[in-house]
């Protein structure tokens, strides 16, 4: 009996282990099997995926899952759900990545008929081959800018260490002296190259090798990657918030600075201007409000009053137009005294209001402004009416109606007929390089410009000191703010172009959109005129790393580097503004510009502000004065011999004679661009511009001295452009496979 009972206990525990074993296995084979079915959902789903991202995170596979695979029996091994892609920086570094998750699902009895379901995650990370990696980048070797010439060459004064390359088809070096490449050259097949192809010659390293590589061509401009860092901004400054696109109605454009501190952070500004040709602005006036919800009498308005009117169905009269819950949709006329809340007989002022002009009737006391389009105006019986644009809508603030005898301001956006006389250079040719047609718009290449009216502020970051003149309207949309430092940081700038300088610590990148369509303000009702501004970003002044040297040059990282970077990702171009700081007119009160940053301009280029010069002399009377019958052949915007200092515009200006030189671009960082800018424009005039003259002056611009960072290959600016193939893949190379962490 005993042998027995212990043969039964030794069958048990065997019968026990067996099934633990038994189990294990299943276990185990189910822990590979959802491995597995986690890479297949990466290889299946998220791989071809991840070069399309566009920039935000994407779902690709949700927790139902799909099935994958077949057992002997043909039911499904398992599935993979939870497919996510996204992007996001490296650890501690501005460096990012693509990654991709997914999760593998397998469920299994146990001996005991137990149901166990068993997930394991599998993670895909790659990391792009960015933009960054070269110093100097054209799409195409074309001249870029305003009334650009024939051709742009490679000269002496072209000295450029790293990377450089080109999808151009034809490269030309100049007859007056070859550049320096101390890195490599590489060109795209078929490759053309012109003027002194002797160059070719002193193309070479310390072996006597050849350093030109042909390489694919590189597809530009990036608009996937563009998309990604747009994207992943932490801070957006809208630029497009009084563009109205409201038929009829004049808009109104913004402009946005970032001033970069030296301690950390920046400070953001931004200010309203308008493109000119301006059109005269009705007035402001001031009147007390006449409340009256019965029939209207006569006279049908107060003295020193106005009053929104709708017309009374049951009552078959026209009364006050407020009605609760609808507000003041149903008003047809505004019913206006000749005279003002002081007694002004203003009929004058009145006259000047004109159909399509949006007006704003605002309380003095309260929130409350109700907003609509005029159609037209009628003086009878000492009062004026304003007929409403009941096919546009009326617009209010409030949930309560105007009072009687609430004080408020009646004003007018817009005007008709004649320009501004208070703008300065208010005609077409003094701000744009294009035919005046209506159809025709600005193109990245032509006149650009930043200094609009609030440039002329003494201070122009000052609300109360920076206001229109006859509005007494502050020019400051947004009060200068300063915003601290957090960690790596895409500050976006949507609908606008950007102003920027200062001094950097910490690691930016600023972006903005590639164009925006608006209404010009001297469109005329019926007849609007679109524009459009491009996403340029101006360099105002100097942009320096806090630890950089005093000539401007970069830590190198062989010296242990710096952990502080900029990027500057135009849509359009980026542009040395002619400010005194960057050595305008002849080196006034500046001299040159230190650069520290990756340029990148996404349809236009780096380039010079070189149509706002102070040159005028007999030896280049075209080189200022811009062409008013055919704008599209001015060399100058006419504008420099008023600016730095400013001078009014009935002076005769001060100008610089022949001349209008301004120094250095010392950069070290990268240029990446459409095509190439112009940094100097001067005599030499073989190929005159077709209709036009060209430059017969000395130099109008820059000398170049471009650096690499070499910083740059391990720390770009956060979510730099990538490459991309020509579908619009980015190009990605693997980082890590394999299961996530603790899995």
């Amino acid at each position: 009996m005993i042998f027995a009972f212990v043969s039964m206990l030794i069958t048990v525990a065997y019968l026990g282990n067996s099934l633990t074993i038994n189990s294990q296995e299943r276990f185990r084979f189910a822990e590979i099997t959802a491995q597995y079915i986690a890479e297949a959902g990466l290889n299946k789903e998220a791989a071809d995926y991840l070069p399309y991202l566009e920039g935000a995170d994407t779902t690709l596979v949700g927790e139902t899952g799909v099935n994958f695979g077949e057992d002997t029996q043909g039911n499904s091994l398992g599935k993979y759900k939870n497919v996510f892609c996204g992007t996001q920086l490296e650890e501690n570094s501005t460096h990012k990545e693509f990654y991709g998750l997914s999760t593998g699902e397998v469920s299994y009895l146990t001996p005991n008929g137990k149901d166990v379901t068993v997930e394991r995650t599998a993670s895909l990370i790659m990391t792009p081959i960015g933009f960054e990696e070269f110093m100097y980048f054209t799409n195409d070797e074309e001249p870029f800018g305003p009334n650009a010439g024939a051709y742009v060459s490679f000269g002496d004064s072209d000295v450029l260490e790293g990377r450089v390359h080109t999808n151009s088809p034809t490269v030309t070096f100049s007859n007056y002296g070859c550049p320096e490449f101390s890195g490599t050259l590489s060109v795209t097949e078929p490759i053309s190259y012109e003027g002194d192809s002797s160059c070719l010659n002193e193309m070479v390293d310390e072996d006597g090798e050849s350093i030109i590589d042909t390489v694919s061509a590189i597809t530009y401009p990036p608009d996937n990657s563009a998309n990604i860092l747009r994207a992943n901004a932490k801070r957006t400054f809208t630029a497009d918030d009084l563009i109205t696109f409201v038929p009829n109605r004049k808009d109104t454009l913004i402009m946005t600075e970032i001033e970069f501190a030296e301690t950390g952070g920046y400070y953001a500004t931004q200010w309203w201007y308008l493109i000119p040709p301006v059109a005269a602005a009705p007035p402001e006036i001031d009147f007390l409000y006449d409340f009256n919800d019965g029939p209207a009498g006569f006279p049908p308005v107060e003295t020193n009053s106005l009053r929104l009117v709708r017309f009374d169905e049951a009552g078959g009269y026209l009364t006050d137009a407020y009605v609760s819950g609808e507000e003041y949709d149903n008003a047809l006329q505004v019913w206006i005294s000749n005279r003002d809340i002081e007694g002004n007989n203003v009929s004058s002022l009145l006259a000047n209001f004109s159909p399509g002009d949006q007006i704003e009737i605002e309380s003095q006391e309260s929130d409350k402004m109700v907003s609509f389009e005029l159609l037209t105006t009628t003086m009878t019986f000492g009062s004026w009416i304003f007929q409403i644009n009941t096919d546009e809508p009326i617009v209010y603030t409030s949930d309560i109606g105007f009072i009687n005898d609430e004080a408020v301001t009646l004003r007018g956006i817009g005007g008709e007929g004649e320009l501004n006389v208070n703008v300065p250079f208010n005609a077409f040719e003094f701000f744009h390089n294009h035919a005046d047609d209506g159809q025709t718009m600005c193109s990245a290449r032509g006149f650009h410009h930043f200094d609009y009216r609030y440039w002329l502020c003494d201070d122009r970051y000052d609300p109360e000191d920076c206001k229109e003149e006859e509005t007494d309207r502050s020019y400051v949309y947004s009060d200068r703010t300063f915003y601290s430092y957090t960690g790596p940081e895409v500050i976006y700038v949507k609908g606008g172009p950007a102003l920027v300088h200062g001094t950097i610590n910490g690691q930016y990148t600023v972006v903005t959109d590639d164009s925006v369509e608006y209404r010009r303000h001297d469109s005329t009702l019926g007849s609007p005129i679109y524009e459009q501004i491009w996403g340029n970003i101006w360099i105002i002044g100097d942009l320096r790393y806090e630890d950089s040297y005093s000539s401007g040059a970069v830590i190198h990282p062989d010296n242990g580097g710096t952990n502080n970077v900029l990027g500057l990702v135009a849509g359009g171009n980026v542009i040395l503004a002619n400010t005194r700081e960057n050595g305008a007119r002849n080196r006034y009160q500046g001299i040159s510009v230190v650069i520290n940053g990756a340029v990148m301009a996404l349809h236009g280029a780096f380039i010079s502000h070189y149509w706002q010069n102070s040159v005028n002399s007999t030896m280049c009377p075209s080189c200022a004065i811009p062409n008013a019958g055919q704008p599209w052949f001015s060399l100058g915007d006419g504008r420099g011999g008023h600016r730095n200092p400013v001078l009014p515009e009935t002076s005769g200006g001060n100008y610089t004679n022949n001349i209008d030189y301004r120094g250095f671009v010392n950069l070290w960082g990268s240029i990446v661009q459409q095509e190439r800018g112009y940094m100097m424009r001067n005599s030499p005039c073989s190929n005159p511009i077709p209709g036009g003259d060209c430059y017969t002056s000395d130099d109008i611009g820059y000398n170049k001295n471009y650096n690499y960072d070499y910083n740059l290959i391990d720390k770009p600016p956060p979510y730099y452009p990538d490459q991309s193939t020509v579908d619009g893949a980015i190009v990605l190379r693997l980082k890590s496979y394999g299961l996530v962490a603790g899995e």
